[in-house]
């Protein structure tokens, strides 16, 4: 089964099957364990992506790792690859929605893995903060154009925008599935692909009840 994994880092295997300096995020934080747990599995075949500063591709230990430069580089890159799953890790970026919209559009199916509830987060970021230090005046403002810091009423402003990007997708979801079964998710579906001796997408057309079957096995 073929899977194309967007996350929002350049994880440490990725800069290094890329011949990167190094990595956004040198710990790789809870994703070096989800991309254990899937190598585990033969029967999967991962491309890891992100969105970097320039285009790279590399390969180690059975994963393909691409870097795009923006996220026009998704919709040409699923035509090119044509994976059976598109799996999204977190809804709170803007790349995580451009990638369902070029998924959407190309007809193939996407999962989303959730980080963190961003309504939840923008509800209770100010909590216990005084109205008074809330709001920041036109100088602070315009000192932060120039040196970036972190302003709450700027910070409350994003954490809302993301958390209305983050309920329109999640309103655009059929199941959940939690981060501990997808790798039992994924081996279960692609067995199933396999054993009729098919591609995702001729398999789906007249399979739908046993997708469902194995989506409602987890959710």
């Amino acid at each position: 089964m073929q899977i194309l994994w967007l996350v929002k880092t350049t994880l440490p295997q990725a800069a290094a099957a890329c011949g990167l300096a190094g990595a956004s995020d040198v710990s790789g934080s809870w994703l070096t364990g989800q991309l254990a747990a899937l190598q585990a599995h033969p029967a999967l075949h991962l491309t890891v992506l992100c969105v970097g500063k320039a285009e790279a591709a590399g390969r180690a230990d059975g994963v393909d790792y691409r870097i795009a430069a923006g996220t026009a580089a998704f919709a040409p890159l699923l035509l090119q690859l044509r994976p059976d799953l598109v799996h999204i890790w977190g809804t709170e970026y803007d790349a995580a929605a451009a990638m369902a919209e070029a998924a959407k559009a190309a007809g193939l199916p996407v999962l989303f893995s959730i980080q963190g509830v961003m309504r939840d987060c923008a509800a209770h970021l100010c909590d216990g903060v005084p109205a008074a230090y809330r709001r920041s005046g036109a100088l602070w403002h315009t000192l932060d154009r120039i040196v970036p810091g972190e302003l709450l009423d700027t910070m409350q402003a994003s954490f809302d925008a993301l958390a209305a990007k983050e309920a329109a997708k999640f309103g655009e979801a059929g199941a959940v599935i939690l981060e501990r079964d997808l790798p039992k998710f994924f081996v279960d579906l692609g067995k199933a692909v396999a054993s009729r001796n098919m591609n995702w997408e001729t398999w789906i057309v007249g399979h739908e009840d046993e997708f469902k079957a194995i989506v409602e096995k987890y959710a």
